[in-house]
């Protein structure tokens, strides 16, 4: 069995194998670290994923009920609710590409993130909302005959 240490001259001294297998644990400690760190950094994005999707469905769950009570004619057409769905929409959507792009690293790196599919497809759907314009919406209803 190789000796790890050398008494010399009374002083410890290591063997450069000592030294080396003393850096590696080193560095395993540290990339145990990293790699908690990183999966805690994955967790907290998935929680700001469900946020984002709770509130998604807040947003889109009042746009479905008041459109159909519109067209039921259960309530009459309302343009400043149309603008105010576009600009929950528009507040919504904003932080939406830079969370996209932070759930496109942890794919890169591996990780499997909750709740992904979904938020890609609610930006999805919300963009589409958001091409047609209010004021198309306000003119297409003031029409007669196309209140339906």
């Amino acid at each position: 069995m190789p000796y790890l240490f050398f008494i010399r001259h009374g002083a410890i001294t290591m063997t450069t194998d000592t030294i080396r297998f003393l850096e590696s644990q080193v560095k395993c400690g540290e990339q145990w670290k990293m790699d908690h760190v990183r999966a805690m950094e994955c967790a907290n994005l998935e929680d700001i994923i469900k946020l984002g999707m709770s509130l998604y469905g807040i947003i889109r769950g009042i746009d479905d009920l008041w459109s159909r009570q519109v067209q039921s004619r259960a309530t009459k057409f309302d343009p400043s609710v149309v603008e105010a769905l576009e600009k929950a929409y528009n507040w919504w959507i904003k932080p939406c590409a830079d969370i996209i792009k932070s759930i496109s690293k942890f794919e890169i790196d591996g990780y499997k993130v909750a709740g992904a599919a979904e938020l890609r497809d609610a930006h999805s759907t919300v963009r589409g909302i958001l091409r047609t314009k209010t004021q198309e919406i306000i003119e297409g209803f003031a029409k007669p005959g196309q209140a339906a």
